[in-house]
């Protein structure tokens, strides 16, 4: 599964959750892995933008491969088990 998480470059609450979903990368098996992408909020342009300024004040947001949000602020680790055993 192909996650995303949205937030701004001088953010320590995205470093942060882009470090902890580093540590669940190297903890789960091949069967329940992911991959993720950093999308820099402050970068993204035309409607795609607009659409990811409604989530200014959410920062960190973690959103599956469907655009569907699984948590922000904190990994909610819980939460994305859920999300990778419903795919698996």
């Amino acid at each position: 599964m192909r996650l995303r998480v949205l937030g701004r470059d001088d953010c320590h609450l995205c470093h942060d959750m882009m470090a902890d979903l580093q540590v669940l990368q190297r903890r789960l098996s091949s069967a329940h892995g992911f991959e993720f992408e950093f999308i820099d909020m402050d970068e993204a342009s035309g409607d795609e933008g607009a659409v990811w300024q409604t989530y200014a004040l959410k920062i960190p947001v973690l959103f599956d491969e469907a655009g569907n949000e699984i948590c922000f602020g904190r990994l909610n680790e819980v939460a994305l088990l859920r999300c990778l055993s419903s795919v698996n």
